[in-house]
């Protein structure tokens, strides 16, 4: 018996998926023939019309048990049941509340800013808990054997009252955790639950990275491992890749330009990502290019939108929509110098530690002081309010000088 599941962010993240809004690989999804899957974040940003298709085209429909409309009701089914033999497997679906920021948060909202979407999410965790709670206890109402979550809540770099370290530990009923999100390869990973049990955590990185194996013994006992290096190909859903790749193909192998040296997110030595803490050069280009195109007196970049490096040489369209795979319009604000010294300061009050919120600039220049305590105040959706204290970002220069507070700025950025 076996069951496919997908833990998220299955649709975006590679040109074809960008140029056909998810449809491509919601098709691909469909010929490999997958059985239960989940919206992660990513599934969001060819916004939520768009998501509402594509979640009618695939075969094994999406589960989330805490994505609400504004009253509260699933906008999906929660979890699905199945069967192997005489064994009952319920399988829950979970996003992550950061969903609402680290997709386009105006996804979320109708025409007046007001969030008819959600993720039950607060500033302490306990909504989603007891969300997830009432779920697993209804489906161990139904005499399931065993509850597994199927989660794209990550837990290195995750919000940790949304981890899913922090669900493990305060829900109880729930025997394995096949995680999402955060990127980490981690085949067997134990926390003790609610209940005193130990559960399973397992995650197997990005892109087909490992592929997952989740295993029920005819003993009961349950183990989890990665497997990888796997060779074999099926000769049927090799012709339906190639069909879809080949469509795309003319458009994609465009020359755009050249590089004439590498261009790095992350470092050239030892692989570490940058991009999302410190100033390298691919982001320098990309933050350049966009107050040239648009002439503004700045531009600012997050770092969480920039996906991978550009080697020495000839650049084509496909190279730049792996650089930036998401679906964002390029766009210009007048915005104060107040606002700009907030959106840097949002950007740096996770470090030493890693941000999608990390800002890139052109134009402009500032300093860090990552000894000062982050004193940024966010609301419960994790959005700006204020900063309650003194600033981390300092020196911040416009042109060569100092930004005035009170003058308006023109502003390049994305959409998101």
């Amino acid at each position: 018996y076996v069951a496919l599941v997908d833990a998220g962010d299955a649709i975006q993240g590679a040109p074809i998926g960008k140029l056909s809004s998810g449809e491509v690989f919601t098709r691909l999804m469909n010929a490999v023939g997958y059985d239960f899957a989940i919206p992660g974040n990513h599934e969001f940003d060819y916004g939520m019309e768009r998501f509402l298709e594509i979640s009618k085209l695939l075969n094994c429909g999406y589960y989330s048990s805490n994505f609400v409309d504004a009253s509260g009701q699933n906008v999906l089914p929660a979890f699905k049941i199945l069967s192997f033999g005489e064994t009952k497997v319920a399988f829950v679906g979970a996003t992550t509340p950061s969903t609402l920021s680290s997709s386009t948060p105006i996804f979320f909202q109708d025409a007046y800013g007001n969030y008819i979407y959600g993720f039950c999410e607060d500033k302490t965790g306990k909504k989603l808990y007891a969300n997830l709670q009432k779920t697993v206890d209804a489906v161990r109402m139904q005499g399931v054997n065993y509850v597994v979550l199927v989660a794209h809540l990550g837990m290195e770099g995750s919000e940790k009252i949304w981890s899913s370290e922090a669900v493990a530990e305060n829900v109880s009923g729930i025997d394995v955790i096949i995680d999402g999100h955060s990127h980490e390869v981690n085949p067997a990973y134990l926390v003790q639950g609610k209940d005193g049990n130990h559960v399973i955590i397992t995650q197997t990185g990005t892109k087909l990275q490992n592929i997952g194996q989740l295993t029920i013994s005819v003993d009961g006992k349950l183990s989890t491992k990665l497997i990888s290096g796997l060779t074999t190909k099926d000769p049927v859903l090799e012709e339906v890749i190639a069909k879809e790749k080949a469509a795309f193909e003319a458009i994609l192998q465009q020359p755009l330009g050249e590089a004439l040296v590498p261009l790095y997110s992350k470092h050239p030595e030892t692989g570490e990502r940058l991009v999302r803490k410190q100033e390298c050069n691919v982001a320098n280009l990309v933050a350049d290019s966009f107050r040239k195109v648009l002439n503004t007196d700045i531009a600012l970049v997050n770092g969480g939108g920039i996906r991978r490096d550009i080697p020495q040489g000839i650049f084509t369209y496909k190279d730049i929509l792996e650089l930036l795979p998401f679906g964002n319009m390029c766009a210009v604000k007048e915005v104060t110098g107040q606002q700009i010294l907030d959106a840097l300061e949002m950007g740096v009050y996770e470090l030493p530690a890693e941000s999608g919120g990390f800002l890139h600039v052109s134009g402009l220049t500032y300093v860090v002081d990552a000894t000062i305590p982050t004193s940024v105040v966010r609301d419960e959706k994790g959005n700006f309010i204020k900063v309650d204290g003194a600033y981390r970002v300092q020196e911040v220069k416009v042109a060569g000088k100092p930004l005035v507070l009170d003058k308006v700025y023109s502003v390049a950025s994305n959409s998101y």
